[in-house]
C-alpha cells in the first residue's frame, strides 16, 4: 500500500515508498537485516556479511577461539589456530623407570627394547564455551628432531590419572587404550605434525571417556624424535589442539558438518 507496484517493488510485504535501499543490493531497507551488505546474505547466519566474521559459512555463534578475526568454523588447519592448549606433559623413560621428566623442554619418543620413551600429553579443554558442538579436532605438535624412516608416531587415549610433576614409567607406561587415534609421521626436524582425534575429543567432552590425555607411541625402530613441550621457548612452538566448533545443535545437523540441516 505504498503505490509501488509489486513487480518493481523492493519490499513488496511493506509499506516504503520511498525505495530506501543504502547497500543497493534490491532489497528495500525496510525489508533489509543488513543493510551495510551488498548481495544476498550468503550464509543465513543472522548476522550481516560487514559483521561476520566468517561470511560464507553458517556460524552464529562467531566462535573465534585464537581471536585472530576468523571465526573457529573458517580457519585454516595451522597451530596458529590453535584454541586449546597443554596443561600437563612429560615423557616415561623405560631404562629409568623412576624417573620424572615434567620439567623437560622436549618429550622424547623412541621404541627399542628396554630404553622405550614415550611422551604423555594432556590437553586444557575447559575454555570450550558452554553449548558448543564440536565439529573438528586436530592434535599439533611441534618436531624438535625427526625421525627420517617414514614411521608413524601412534596416538593412544591414557586410561589412568596422572600430572607431569609425578608421572613416570612405573606410573602410567601401560595405562593406555591399545587402539591408536590418530598418527603422524615425524621426519623432519623443525617442522609441525599433526593428528585429527575427533573422536577422541568428543569422548572427552561427553564423559565418554574421562580426558587423562594421549601417549605418543613411535613404532620405528630403535630411532629417537623430540617435540617441544608445554615449557618449550618460543612458547608459539608448544603442543596444541586446533579445534572447530559451532553452536549449531547436534539434532540439528545430522551429518555433522557444523551447519543445520536445509
Amino acid at each position: 500500500e505504498d503505490g509501488i507496484c509489486g513487480d518493481i517493488d523492493n519490499c513488496p510485504n511493506h509499506p516504503n515508498p520511498a525505495q530506501a535501499d543504502a547497500d543497493s543490493d534490491g532489497v528495500g531497507d525496510v525489508c533489509d537485516a543488513c543493510t551495510a551488505e551488498t548481495g544476498t546474505h550468503e550464509d543465513a547466519d543472522d548476522v550481516c556479511g560487514d559483521l561476520d566474521n566468517c561470511p560464507a559459512v553458517f556460524n552464529p555463534c562467531h566462535w573465534d577461539g585464537d581471536a585472530d578475526g576468523t571465526g573457529d568454523v573458517c580457519d585454516a588447519p595451522s597451530p596458529g589456530a590453535c584454541n586449546a592448549f597443554v596443561d600437563q606433559d612429560s615423557w616415561l623413560k623405560e631404562s629409568s623407570p623412576g624417573q620424572n621428566n615434567g620439567n623437560d623442554e622436549e618429550l622424547k619418543a623412541k621404541s627399542k627394547p628396554s630404553d622405550n620413551m614415550r611422551p604423555v600429553i594432556r590437553f586444557d579443554l575447559s575454555s570450550i564455551p558452554a553449548g558448543a558442538t564440536l565439529v573438528s579436532s586436530t592434535a599439533w605438535f611441534h618436531v624438535a628432531a625427526g625421525d627420517d624412516s617414514g614411521a608413524p608416531v601412534e596416538l593412544h587415549r591414557i586410561t589412568s590419572a596422572w600430572d607431569e610433576q609425578s608421572a613416570d614409567w612405573n606410573l602410567l607406561a601401560d595405562q593406555f587404550d591399545a587402539t591408536d587415534e590418530g598418527s603422524f609421521a615425524p621426519v623432519q626436524d623443525n617442522v609441525w605434525v599433526s593428528a585429527g582425534i575427533t573422536s577422541l575429543t568428543l569422548a572427552w567432552l561427553t564423559g565418554a571417556h574421562e580426558n587423562h590425555g594421549i601417549m605418543l607411541i613411535p613404532t620405528s625402530d630403535e630411532i629417537e624424535s623430540s617435540y617441544a613441550s608445554s615449557e618449550w621457548d618460543p612458547s608459539g612452538q608448544r603442543p596444541c589442539l586446533q579445534l572447530t566448533l559451532t553452536c549449531v545443535d547436534a539434532s540439528q545437523d545430522s551429518d555433522g558438518d557444523g551447519t543445520i540441516d536445509r
